[in-house]
């Protein structure tokens, strides 16, 4: 009886050993996901010259630049500082006065709605006629990782 309790315990504590492992090496992700946008340091606007939806609300938005300045060398330099997140970018160069971005929420975009993008504030504001229409992090346009 007694030997069956210890292994019993024993058995619980690796369980949560791994459980704590799992959640730790989540929260490392996150972080340095996290760490990346805060320094890209990005602000610009555009307008929408295409979408590409490739599944339900998943899709590329192709935007070229009316407002800021985009440093493509910028991500490549903070890329090489990940050890969780290898490959993460957020925008895809076209030309060098287009991007492409990546959106978990490509159904909110339609061709002529302007953008602003800030990653010190984490966000991608869509505007169309000049209202917001939607707002989302920039997390949500990250891709690889």
């Amino acid at each position: 009886m007694k030997q069956t309790l210890i292994i019993i315990g024993s058995i619980i504590f690796l369980i949560l050993l791994g459980v704590n492992g799992v959640r730790m090496q989540i929260g490392r992700f996150k972080s340095e996901k996290q760490k990346y946008i805060d320094e890209l340091h990005l602000e610009f606007s555009g307008s929408v010259d295409s979408i590409r939806v490739l599944g339900r609300n998943f899709g590329v938005v192709i935007v070229h630049l009316t407002d800021g300045a985009v440093d493509s060398t910028r991500e490549a330099e903070l890329g090489k500082e990940l050890k969780h997140n290898e490959g993460l970018r957020f925008l895809r160069y076209k030309s060098p006065d287009a991007i492409r971005i990546l959106s978990h929420e490509a159904n909110y975009y339609k061709i002529g709605d302007s953008i602003r993008v800030n990653t010190d504030e984490n966000l991608i504001r869509i505007f169309r006629k000049g209202k917001k229409v939607n707002e989302s992090t920039i997390e949500n346009s990250l891709r690889g990782g």
